[in-house]
């Protein structure tokens, strides 16, 4: 049996049945005489052939059991690797439901991003998490929360200081793509979160400096609306969380930021909304389907005198007065069952009512109602807006008491009133006929440019027409008549197109200026005059200017055409112009403080020398600051050596606190210096003054006063004249 079991080969099929007794009786015959039969020696062999073969099923067992035992091990560490890996995702969703609960309680949107901040960084065990928020027009991502791990804060705070809410990182479209298409991130650096916006020193500077190895960024979107992204900072050998975990986290930040910018819009409506109620001038109330109040606006109680409790409490009776009473109830009687029968039937009733008044009296309102319905379209509310007319109705009645008033006032109006259409006067008051000098019978037969000088006839019919076309002119111009004896006179006519017998037509407010003309014509001789002797005034006073600086003789008036000419190209006013001219005769009459030899001294100044030259701009100021000219002029004279960039004096100003007047002299003061002799220089020449204003456009000389003074000289539009 035991020969059966070890060893295969041998057994029960190895021996035929017929030969076991004679095999047996050979066996006991060899063994006492010890002499072995032929066929022992055959079993021998075979015996030792079966060892062998044992040893090596044993050995191919053994070697089974290992690779068993080896693969039970392996799922043992894989059960255990999932339970492990179980437990961790089940500690992560543990996290997740937290976090979750903390943005339900955010108080705010602002609250709400710190906790965003704050739970990534718990999620991802990392030193420190940003939230920041996407400007959809600016195409920006802002920091707006940031939460550290304490060891760290100081460190940031250190090395980031508050400007780290304050920057703003451009997303190109290439990252708005990546931020939809890939909604996680593990960027090895700051170059590659920023797709190269941050540069690779800034980025080693800055992981260094806070000990981070790792980064997880996050995209936080609603559908296609980038609203976020959060990035978290990791030191070396940090777990990395799964990216289910990553994804729910997400999504949890993109629907609760959804949801608090949605309530705090509403809010903000709800608000707003009320506020407008709260606050209008018009009452606005609420009635449900049977008639009674269920909410009334603070302006009512004003209308009416009573509190918004009384008003609550009142019926129609007590609100309206009975014949009121009478017209709301029919209206509302006649549309009520067509409101309710008819969920698109939204009638809008205007009624002119009369409500009474705490005090006893009443007053008329415009009343406006409408039907507010629910979300399957059944009717629920009576919107009443009631706007105080009592005052209109009051001037309606005052208009018809008094339009005989107005029409007394018509008739004895110091103005021509009349009514033109088609050529002819069709309506005119007795004013027109005294001021022409004809009877309204013969001005309505005759054309009204009859009636107008000849040399303004054109004038006048040009305005007409087109005025009637619709074109927009003057409502004021003048114009002279021919009065029927023969005189003329000077008129104003103030005129507006209307409609008259379902024509257009013009109506016309025409005054006798006759005499204001006159005294216009006497004021502007004087003006002239007065104007004469102030430019004589300056053209004096710069030429005893120029007494103590003989060579720059000239100069001043040189400055001033080119100026002029300048102010004039860049299209300034009249009166600036003049200003602008004024101030160029006496820019440097600050020199006059200056001592004559330092003036004309032929060779190179010292610093002291060139020092008192500069104070000639303040001495020019102080001088003409107590004169009576506008304060441009003098700002003017104080700024002209100023320039853009600061480098000027005697302030050192830069460009939007110098006036326009004194950019214009500087680059007018700098040309004419430059084409002129001085008697320690030669003159540069006139080209070599365009090459250094165009050189130094935008930087010390105003780029629009260098274009238009280039286009003087390179258009042939100016030139310096000989003095």
């Amino acid at each position: 049996m035991a020969g059966r079991a070890g060893y295969p080969g041998v057994g029960k099929s190895a021996v035929k049945p017929a030969e076991k007794n004679g095999a047996a009786a050979g066996n006991v015959a060899a063994s006492s005489t010890n002499v072995r039969p032929k066929a022992n020696k055959k079993v021998t062999c075979k015996v030792s052939t079966t060892t062998s073969q044992k040893k090596q099923s044993q050995d191919k067992l053994v070697q089974a059991l290992k690779i068993r035992l080896a693969e039970l091990e392996r799922q043992k560490e894989e059960s255990r690797g999932r339970e492990q890996k179980y437990r961790q995702l089940a500690d992560y969703y543990e996290q997740l439901n937290d976090i979750s609960t903390s943005f339900v309680k955010s108080s705010d949107i602002k609250d709400l991003y710190k906790r965003i901040a704050e739970g990534f960084r718990r999620l991802t065990g990392s030193i420190a998490a940003t939230f920041s928020v996407y400007h959809q027009e600016a195409h920006t991502l802002q920091a707006v929360s940031l939460s550290a791990d304490p060891p760290y804060q100081q460190k940031i705070d250190t090395f980031f200081g508050p400007e780290l809410f304050k920057m703003q990182m451009p997303v190109s479209p290439d990252m708005r793509e990546q931020m939809h298409s890939q909604l996680i991130r593990r960027p090895k650096d700051l170059v590659e979160l920023s797709m190269g916006t941050i540069s690779r020193d800034i980025s080693d500077i800055v992981m260094e400096a806070i000990g981070c190895d790792q980064i997880v960024a996050l995209a936080i979107c609603y559908g296609a609306e980038i609203q976020g992204s959060c990035v978290a900072y990791l030191p070396a050998n940090t777990p990395v969380v799964p990216d289910n975990a990553l994804k729910t986290f997400l999504h949890m930040a993109a629907l609760a930021v959804k949801r608090k910018r949605t309530e705090e819009a509403l809010k903000e409506n709800e608000s707003l909304y009320r506020l407008l109620a709260n606050n209008m001038v018009d009452g606005i109330w609420l009635l449900d389907m049977d008639l009674k109040l269920t909410y009334c606006s603070p302006s009512s109680a004003k209308q009416s005198g009573f509190t918004l409790q009384e008003i609550t409490e009142m019926s129609l009776e007590q609100y309206f007065t009975p014949e009121s009473l009478k017209i709301v109830s029919d209206a509302f009687l006649e549309e009520m069952p067509r409101v309710q029968a008819d969920p698109n039937y939204n009638p809008l009733l205007t009624l002119d009512l009369e409500y009474y008044k705490k005090d006893g009296t009443a007053f008329w309102a415009e009343s406006k109602f409408s039907v507010i319905r629910d979300e399957r379209g059944k009717p629920e509310s009576i919107l009443g807006v009631a706007r105080d007319i009592t005052e209109r109705r009051l001037a309606e009645k005052a208009h018809r008491e008094s339009e005989e008033k107005y029409r007394n006032l018509f008739d004895n109006a110091s103005e021509a009133i009349y009514v033109a259409q088609e050529g002819n006067l069709v309506f005119l008051n007795p004013q027109t006929s005294r001021m022409i000098g004809y009877s309204a019978e013969e001005i309505i037969q005759r054309q009204f440019v009859d009636f107008i000088h000849v040399d303004d006839r054109k004038l006048v019919i040009d305005r007409h027409i087109r005025r009637l076309k619709g074109e927009v002119l003057p409502d004021r111009y003048e114009f002279r008549i021919i009065h029927k004896n023969g005189d003329t006179r000077w008129v104003e006519l103030n005129t507006v197109v209307i409609t008259w017998a379902a024509k257009p037509a013009t109506l016309n407010f025409l005054v006798d200026i006759t005499d204001r003309k006159m005294t216009e014509e006497k004021l502007v001789e004087s003006y002239q005059s007065v104007k004469k002797t102030l430019n004589d005034a300056i053209n004096t006073i710069g030429k005893i200017v120029e007494l103590r600086d003989p060579y720059t003789s000239g100069h001043q008036q040189k400055v001033a055409d080119l100026a002029t000419a300048i102010a004039r190209e860049i299209k300034l006013d009249d009166s600036r112009i003049d200003q602008i001219r004024t101030a160029a005769l006496i820019h440097d009459i600050g020199k006059m403080y200056v001592p004559s030899d330092i003036l004309s001294k032929p060779g190179r100044l010292s610093d002291i020398e060139f020092n008192l030259i500069k104070t000639h701009s303040r001495s020019g100021y102080a001088i003409v600051k107590g004169m009576d000219f506008p304060c441009s002029v003098a700002d003017a004279i104080l700024q002209h050596h100023e320039r853009l960039d600061g480098s000027g004096y005697p302030a050192g100003i830069e460009d939007h606190e110098i006036i326009l007047e004194a950019k214009i002299l500087a680059v007018a003061d700098v040309v004419e210096a430059m084409a002129s002799h001085r008697p320690y220089r030669a003159a540069p020449g006139i080209s070599r003054a365009l090459e250094e204003i165009s050189e130094n456009k935008g930087r010390l000389y105003d780029s629009d006063v260098v274009n238009a003074c280039l286009e003087l000289f390179r258009n042939n539009k100016f030139e310096f004249k000989s003095i």
